[in-house]
């Protein structure tokens, strides 16, 4: 199988295999509203579709789940004008776009959001207690607004959406039983840990459509002791497959994990080692489900994503960092002008976009 074919996605037909997976961009108002640089992003993103599915970075659906300064909201529907300037600046020529969705549960912090932070289960996280668990109406009350953040994607225009299920975020605290303390039906089993994001698959497609293609990011590991193994992932990823889920994007660690086992990995740009460093566990997912599977994380070459797509080790290939860098990189590839990145991970792009200066590569071309 060739990189550049089609692939699909639900019923949605994406140009090639390549995917821009998440990446917060830290470049919007405080209100949450796109912004030029914003749109000055996506739009050079999407330069002659090159890029055959690109997802946004994660979008707070509620107030109370805001993680970031400058984070894109998708929480209101005043929102959904500026969202629709995104999507017509990265699909001019073709590209396809989902919205990311996301909550940051107990991750958020009061000084971004005002309030104490909202999760599964309380607990004490890098020394602060600042937390508590949600009650049932207000797990009711996240599920539809992940599904009202659903429908004013697809008013915006988006192709579709993705949810953050990976990372120790909200949903992926739901997921794992090292966040998830739970005695209810959200806590306990897998299939108890799933329910909010099965609950949410059924939301959205009442609320946005049957037809609107809901994909999943989600941790293989959370490379914790007493996290999610990766049986207990593939096994919450097959309830997803059931409930309606499109897609899944495998990635793990957290940001209490150490920087070897997190989602952004060193990678040698010398000798390339530690590339591709989740292929094992997509190879994995994508022989036990039907759906396609997107490998990402630390993917550095040309001829690695041809070698994954044409091995079937998965059925997208996703690329994050190099594309921080030089969002032109897959044209040039395509044109076979260059065939590696020069992307070093070092990681400086994400810490600035954290900060509310806007995620940039600091390093010169």
């Amino acid at each position: 199988m060739n990189v550049w074919k089609e692939g699909k996605i639900g019923s949605l037909q994406i140009g090639n295999r390549f995917v821009h997976t998440a990446t917060g961009e830290g470049l919007c108002t405080e209100k949450g509203e796109a912004t030029p640089r914003l749109l000055e992003r996506y739009r050079s993103l999407g330069r002659l579709g090159a890029i055959g599915l690109i997802i946004t970075g994660h979008m707070y659906v509620e107030k109370s789940g805001r993680m970031r300064p400058g984070q894109t909201g998708i929480d209101d529907d005043a929102l959904v004008r500026g969202l629709a300037q995104v999507v017509q600046a990265a699909k001019q020529d073709g590209s396809r776009i989902f919205a990311q969705l996301a909550h940051g549960g107990i991750m958020t912090m009061r000084t971004v959001t005002g309030k104490e932070a909202l999760g599964p289960s309380k607990m004490t996280i890098n020394g602060s207690d600042d937390n508590r668990a949600l009650s049932l109406p207000e797990i009711h009350a996240l599920i539809q607004s992940f599904a009202d953040a659903a429908r004013r994607a697809r008013e915006a225009g988006f192709d579709g959406v993705q949810l953050h299920a990976a990372h120790g975020y909200g949903l992926s605290q739901f997921l794992s039983p090292y966040f998830n303390r739970r005695e209810d039906e959200y806590g306990g089993p897998v299939e108890n840990r799933t329910r909010i994001v099965t609950q949410i698959l059924h939301k959205i497609k009442s609320e946005a459509g049957c037809d609107f293609p809901v994909t999943i990011k989600i941790n293989s590991t959370d490379a914790l002791a007493g996290g999610i193994r990766l049986e207990d992932a593939l096994q919450s990823a097959r309830l997803m497959e059931e409930a309606g889920a499109a897609g899944i994007e495998v990635s793990g660690g957290c940001a209490l994990t150490q920087a070897e086992s997190g989602p952004m990995r060193p990678v040698n740009p010398k000798t390339l080692k530690g590339a591709c460093y989740f292929r094992d566990e997509a190879r994995f997912f994508q022989k036990h489900m039907r759906i396609p599977v997107t490998l990402v994380g630390g993917v550095r070459t040309l001829e690695q994503a041809e070698d994954i797509i044409s091995s079937g080790d998965a059925a997208f290939v996703g690329i994050c960092r190099p594309l921080i860098r030089e969002p032109d990189l897959l044209i040039r590839w395509r044109q076979r002008i260059a065939s590696q990145t020069t992307c070093i991970s070092c990681n400086r792009c994400l810490a600035l976009s954290r900060t509310g200066t806007g995620v940039f590569c600091p390093h010169k071309l």
